[in-house]
Order: structure tokens, then C-alpha cells, then sequence
């Protein structure tokens, strides 16, 4: 009798634990599994993304570095991608700008189907567009919004609090600057001049209002002079949008200009920046200046 019972409960311990290990391994090769096919759109999305969008929003999506099919630089038409104010919270800062209620997964794949004509941004979508070959898949649309959403986790970390800015409120507190290290800023550390043109080059502003200017623009804002008016578009750029534009009146709201970098310049950069404009940050109102957004 107890030879039987053996007989019968050691096989139905051996199946059961066999079910067990099965189970246990099965959750982490679907966890490999998922993990690999994500990696899979991202890198469908990238190929997508270069084919596509980069010609507007720029090398890696920071709408700094723009090429023409023939391969000239252009100035970037789009705004960034890889940025802090469309990545990150929900709803993030250019989503509450623009107030949309949905996802930012949903705001990329929404915007890039449909198109913002108005804001110059065609749509993809098959459905929506006249040209077959310009007309992308919803699977590669999926996969250009999965790459464009891993920027949050390559790029930079997101902060809890972005409201609040690491930013003095006055822009005569800013350091000395210098304008050797800010020419360098200007056109290439933060690619400036790719919407702003050369200073030196009056109408080389592609996109936003021309540098040579900003220098005198002390009547833009009552009560505002030029390094008050420059920190604080710099810093907060949907406080006031530029009537003057290459095209005419600037876009927005929001600003085209980018919104995050507050988070991204070093005080001593944005001096050395104002340096080489030929904005002087001691020639200041003295106001408070709105810098969070």
C-alpha cells in the first residue's frame, strides 16, 4: 500500500514541480522577450526618424543640427524632440501649453499622423496624406514614437520639479563673461545660430529673430532693457513671443524656441553667450524676471 502511494505521489511531485520551474523561467524569457522587441521598434523608430523627421527636428532630435537632402545645413523648421519640457511629468510642460489631455505617447503619435499644419508639420499618417511614399505605416509611426520617447531614458534624467529653475531672478547677478567662449557656445556647443543666424550677418537667421539685433532691443518689453529681454527668452522663451520672424510674426504659443534650457545652460555659459551678442547683463532694470515656466 504505501509503496503505491509512493508510486503515485512522487510523479505528481516531479510534474508539479516541473510546472513550477517552467512557470518561473517563463516570466523572465517573456520580460527578455519584451525587452527585446522594444529595443526592436527603437531601432525600427531610428531608421524612421532619419528618413523622416530628421531634416526638420534635427540629428538625434535637439533641432540644432539640420541637413537638406543634398546634404547642406539648414536651419532646423521643427521643434526639438529631445527635450525635458515634452518628455518629462504627465502632462509635460509643452503639453500643458498647448493643452492636450491625452499621454505624451498619444501627443507624439497623434501629432505625427494628423500633422500640425499650421505649425508647418505634415502629416504621416497614410490616411491623410497624398503621396503614397511619403505616407507612413501605424507600425512605423508606433515605432518613430517609441524611439522618439527612449531620448527620456539616453539623454537626461527628468527632474520632479521643473518649475522650479536653478536661475537667480536677476540677470545682472550673472558672472563676467566671456566672448571668445561664447562665440563657441553660440555656434556649436548650443547651435544658437542655427535659428538665430551669425551676429555678424544680418538676414543669416533661418528660422527665429536675428542676433545681430538683440543688442538693441531694450524697447521690446516696457521696463524690460536687452539683457533683460535676452535672459528671460533664453530662460522662459513662452514669457513673450517675437512679433519678427524671417517669415513674419514668430510661431506660437508655445515658443519655438526651445524650453528647456534653464536645465541645460551653466550661468557662466548664458554670460559668456551675452558677451559675444554684445548684451551686457549689468545693464539691467533691475526687475525680477519671470525664469520659471
Amino acid at each position: 500500500m504505501l509503496k503505491k502511494i509512493i508510486l503515485t505521489v512522487v510523479p505528481l511531485i516531479l510534474v508539479f514541480g516541473l510546472i513550477g520551474y517552467v512557470l518561473f523561467n517563463e516570466s523572465g524569457r517573456m520580460a527578455t522577450f519584451q525587452e527585446k522587441q522594444e529595443a526592436e521598434f527603437i531601432e525600427q523608430g531610428a531608421l524612421v526618424y532619419a528618413d523622416k523627421c530628421a531634416t526638420c527636428h534635427g540629428e538625434h532630435g535637439k533641432a540644432d543640427l539640420c541637413y537638406a537632402t543634398n546634404g547642406q545645413q539648414i536651419g532646423c523648421s521643427g521643434r526639438p524632440l529631445n527635450s525635458i519640457d515634452l518628455l518629462c511629468d504627465e502632462p509635460s510642460l509643452r503639453l500643458m501649453a498647448v493643452e492636450w489631455e491625452g499621454t505624451t505617447e498619444a501627443y507624439i503619435r497623434g501629432i505625427t499622423t494628423i500633422g500640425r499644419s499650421e505649425k508647418g508639420m505634415p502629416a504621416f499618417g497614410k490616411e491623410f496624406v497624398y503621396e503614397e511614399k511619403r505616407g507612413l505605416s501605424q507600425q512605423q509611426i508606433d515605432d518613430v514614437t517609441a524611439y522618439i520617447l527612449n531620448y527620456a531614458n539616453q539623454d537626461f534624467v527628468c527632474r520632479p520639479a521643473l518649475s522650479t529653475l536653478p536661475w537667480s531672478q536677476q540677470v545682472s547677478d550673472l558672472p563676467a563673461g566671456d566672448p571668445v567662449a561664447g562665440e563657441q557656445h553660440f555656434h556649436v556647443t548650443y547651435g544658437c545660430s542655427a535659428c538665430h543666424g551669425d551676429p555678424a550677418v544680418e538676414g543669416s537667421n533661418a528660422v527665429g529673430p536675428w542676433s545681430g539685433n538683440f543688442k538693441h532691443l531694450d524697447d521690446r518689453i516696457e521696463g524690460y532693457l536687452a539683457a533683460d529681454y535676452v535672459y528671460e527668452s533664453v530662460l522662459n522663451p513662452n514669457a513673450y513671443i517675437s512679433p519678427d520672424c524671417p517669415m513674419g510674426p514668430c510661431a506660437g504659443p508655445p515658443s519655438a524656441m526651445p524650453a528647456n534650457f534653464a536645465l541645460r545652460l551653466e550661468d557662466q555659459d548664458l554670460a559668456d553667450i551675452m558677451a559675444f551678442l554684445g548684451v551686457d547683463p549689468q545693464q539691467s532694470s533691475g526687475i525680477k524676471i519671470k525664469t520659471s515656466h
